[in-house]
C-alpha cells in the first residue's frame, strides 16, 4: 500500500477456485519448494519461500474466503483513513523491532489493532 511503513516484503495471495483444489495446490507449491507455514488468518494458507531470501510471503486461499475479503476490507479501510494507516505503520515499525526474526508473533501482535479496524 503506498505510503505505509513495510518490511521490503511483498504479499502475494493465490486465489483457487474451490477448496477442493488445495491439495493439489499445495503440492505444486511443495515441488516449487514452498513449505507450509504457520498462518495467523483461518482458512489461509501460509508458506515460506523457496530460496530462503524474504522477498515475499506467499499465501494461498479459496476465491471468496472470509479471511481475504478481511485483508482486502482492512487495506481499503486504510487507504480512506490516513489516521488510522499512520497509527498501524507506527504498531508496524514497533512489532518489526520486536518480532525480527518471529513471522508468526508478528502476525499475532497486529491482530488486535486489525481485529479493532474491522469491527
Amino acid at each position: 500500500m503506498p505510503g505505509l511503513a513495510a518490511k521490503p516484503i511483498v504479499d502475494f495471495y493465490v486465489l483457487i477456485r474451490s477448496g477442493e483444489e488445495i491439495d493439489a495446490a499445495i503440492e505444486r507449491l511443495a515441488m516449487l519448494g514452498y513449505e507450509r507455514q504457520p498462518s495467523t488468518i483461518a482458512g489461509r494458507k501460509a508458506f515460506a519461500v523457496p530460496t530462503g531470501e524474504r522477498r515475499h510471503h506467499l499465501y494461498l486461499a479459496v476465491t471468496g474466503d472470509p479471511g481475504f475479503r478481511r485483508a482486502v476490507a482492512f487495506r481499503d479501510h486504510l487507504r480512506g483513513h490516513p489516521d488510522d494507516a499512520a497509527a498501524y505503520a507506527r504498531l508496524k515499525r514497533e512489532l518489526a523491532e520486536r518480532y525480527r526474526e518471529d513471522r508468526v508473533a508478528y502476525g499475532d501482535a497486529k491482530s488486535e489493532f486489525v481485529e479493532g479496524v474491522l469491527s
